[in-house]
């Protein structure tokens, strides 16, 4: 694994999920470093992505985010309302899915 000796700097947003999901994967038993679960979402993401088109609405905000005309508060509301309401609609759903279909190892 290449080793860059450069600092980073996270969006307080990217920080709290890259925890999340660290503390997620090491509640599943997987022995993971934040480093390690930074890799994992930037994997996930880019194979995701070569696989599917990316939604308009991540596209706008991907946009308004590096143009600087949404703050990262505003885009965070925005998503939690989105979270929410998807959250209800599954909720409504049978869940057919496995813990190891939403997160293969």
């Amino acid at each position: 694994m290449t080793v860059v000796k450069k600092t980073v700097a996270l969006d307080p947003i990217i920080d709290r999920y890259v925890r999340m999901l660290q503390a997620v994967l090491i509640e599943k038993g997987y022995g993971v470093s934040y480093s390690a679960t930074l890799n994992y979402m930037l994997l996930y993401s880019a194979l995701d992505l070569a696989h599917r088109e990316i939604h308009p609405k991540v596209a706008r905000l991907q946009d308004e985010f590096l143009s600087g005309r949404k703050t990262i508060g505003e885009i965070e509301r925005e998503w939690a309302g989105s979270r929410e309401s998807r959250g209800r609609r599954e909720a409504s759903q049978p869940q057919n899915q496995t813990d190891q279909e939403m997160c293969p190892s």
